[in-house]
């Protein structure tokens, strides 16, 4: 479904964007197609050219911006981070059990939970890979990370004695790689 923004939405997207670290504001698309697939995505520069609302939108941000002053390589410091897995993932989906609703567990259910509750509280939070480098964590969460990895263990280890706290949530570590 392609449907027009809200008003305001995508200055909101745009600013959340650049105040979690983004370098650059790249849209789909510039000018909305005449024809095909997309005809009917709300481009930048909608069917009606410069007479939209949308149009005025992005001309307002791109004022906007050009009295930030330069964001480009400026840094977001998170305290926290959610571990995800695709292998894990892949790996509980097929697995039969050790529990399962009926009708197909969500992939990254749990992750998502975490990462929604966290965002509601206004805390900043990292989604980042089991080979991620956690020492600037306070607090690394695990959720559902199916398959036994000793790497990530060992590093959970090492920043625990660095004073991080971990949560692991279980089903972790059901399974090996093999």
């Amino acid at each position: 479904r392609n449907c027009v923004k809200r008003p305001g939405q995508y200055a909101l997207w745009s600013a959340s964007h650049l105040a979690h670290g983004a370098d650059a504001i790249l849209q789909f698309q510039w000018r909305q197609s005449i024809q095909g697939a997309e005809t009917f995505h709300s481009g930048m520069v909608p069917h009606v050219e410069g007479a939209s609302r949308t149009w005025r939108e992005v001309r307002d941000l791109g004022d906007a911006l050009s009295q930030m002053g330069t964001l480009v390589g400026t840094r977001v410091r998170s305290e926290v981070a959610i571990v995800i897995d695709w292998e894990s993932a892949w790996a509980r989906a097929c697995a039969i059990g050790p529990t399962d609703d009926g009708e197909g567990e969500s992939h990254m259910a749990l992750a998502r939970a975490w990462h929604r509750t966290l965002w509601e509280a206004g805390i900043l939070v990292d989604v980042v890979g089991s080979d991620a480098d956690f020492s600037a964590y306070r607090l690394v969460i695990c959720p559902e990370l199916f398959i036994d990895n000793p790497t990530l263990s060992a590093a959970l280890e090492e920043v625990t004695r660095a004073g991080a706290q971990v949560l692991v949530c279980g089903p972790n570590a059901v399974v090996d790689e093999q």
